[in-house]
């Protein structure tokens, strides 16, 4: 009867419950009405398979901190079992559990719920987390001061001071601390004198960023628009380039004025490579898109600036 949203809370072995009592096809008729249908897990690898059988138009998260099981309906009515049996091979016969309607504990109980969406992490990425057992929880990124991203090029950039190209203009803002330059005269990360492959690390890092910039601007941003908007500034603010969007709906990104490689791209490039991952993270996560292409000008020339472009295919904002 959902009109709106529903939001479908499940521990660990929450899915199997819905998968005997026929609920998992009730959400699934609910998402193919045009209901936003979230689904809040503490996933499991054992019971991943059963997630697949959700419509596409569900979107699933992660959270190692949900162990109830219930679902909110519209804001109006919320279902909170209060006894499950373990191995539902009865359908749920001997389950019990609570229906709510008190307006004060549906405020409370969704609030709770959306802060632990927030900080939830999307099926996408933990899926793999979960099937080889690893940390499946966000790192709480962002573009600003204080950020990972910030700390993350700064231990990079302290590493890289014994010896020094042939420019000194290594002089980038995002390779500053406040005023103070973390290093004028950088050199080859060492993880490339051992055959390590920086650039393609960083591209890792970046679109692993991405993912997080996108989950934590979902509630800032309610149209495409508005989050390109943010995201345009935020890059600004953060000194990363002027971020142009070409074409309705975007087809390709070109940022002016990049210069992550701080004007040393023999040195610097692999920061280069870090911005671009955070921008195929984005739209591969927002859009179900991949780049298609990316081409690079860097240069240590005071008059001109590095550029970054990137081609996506088939985007449809």
């Amino acid at each position: 009867d959902a009109e709106t949203i529903v939001f479908l809370i499940l521990g660990k072995y929450g899915i199997l419950h819905l998968v005997k009592t026929g609920a998992l096809k009730a959400a699934n008729e609910a998402a193919a009405r045009g209901v936003s249908v979230k689904v809040l897990a503490c996933l499991d690898k054992t019971t991943l398979k059963f997630y697949e059988q959700l419509d596409s138009a569900v979107e699933i998260r992660h959270s190692e901190s949900v162990s109830m099981h219930g679902c909110i309906v519209d804001g109006d009515v919320a279902v909170q079992n209060v006894s499950m049996e373990s191995n539902p091979v009865g359908r749920g016969k001997e389950d019990a559990a609570l229906v709510i309607e008190a307006p004060e504990f549906l405020t409370a109980q969704t609030d709770l719920i959306n802060t632990t969406w927030k900080n939830a992490t999307p099926l996408s990425t933990a899926r793999t987390f979960v099937e080889l057992g690893e940390n499946t929880e966000p790192l709480q990124i962002n573009l600003g001061a204080g950020s990972f991203y910030r700390r993350f090029k700064e231990i990079v950039a302290r590493d890289i001071e014994d010896q020094h190209p042939d420019n000194e203009n290594w002089t980038n803002a995002v390779l500053r601390q406040g005023d103070k330059f973390l290093t004028s005269q950088p050199n080859l990360p060492e993880l490339e004198l051992l055959g390590i492959d920086v650039s393609e690390l960083m591209r890792i890092v970046g679109r692993r960023i991405g993912e997080e910039i996108v989950g934590n601007t979902e509630d800032s941003t309610q149209t495409d628009q508005e989050f390109w908007e943010y995201l345009r500034k935020e890059w600004s603010d953060m000194g990363m380039g002027e971020m142009e969007i070409i074409g309705i709906p975007p087809q390709s990104i070109r940022i002016h004025d990049a210069g992550s490689c701080g004007n040393a791209p023999q040195f610097g490039g692999p920061f280069c490579h870090l911005d671009e991952g955070i921008l195929e993270g984005i739209v591969e996560t927002k859009f179900g898109v991949k780049a298609a292409a990316v081409e690079r000008q860097c240069t240590d020339e005071d008059d001109k600036h590095c550029h970054i472009d990137i081609i996506f295919d088939q985007l449809n904002t």
